[in-house]
């Protein structure tokens, strides 16, 4: 649930806007779909997302990302606890991007 979403005009309405400081489109998603609206792929769609040009650019992302994703694990029980995991794990990923960079 990142990148890129649509849904028609009445589905936003019902939903709602999105809430700015967490993780806006896991958020928006996950109140949608406690509305009875089914979340779904589009295989066509295309999304263009940039890359980030170096370690301090990913550093940046990644912390605000675990900032937002602490706000949203407060809301879900056993949030705090895959929070804790994802923010564990977070160094393992620099092996994944380490050929990248």
């Amino acid at each position: 649930m990142t990148a890129n979403l649509f849904c028609r005009r009445s589905v936003y309405a019902a939903t709602g806007p999105f809430h700015v400081g967490t993780s806006e489109d896991r958020d928006w998603c996950v109140r949608a779909g406690e509305r009875g609206f089914r979340i779904g792929y589009a295989a066509a769609a295309v999304v263009g997302h940039p890359a980030r040009p170096d370690w301090p650019a990913l550093l940046r992302k990644w912390r605000r990302m675990n900032a937002e994703m602490f706000v949203f694990s407060r809301q879900r029980p056993g949030g705090r606890v895959r929070w804790l995991v994802a923010s564990a794990a977070m160094p393992l990923s620099i092996l994944a991007h380490s050929p990248v960079c």
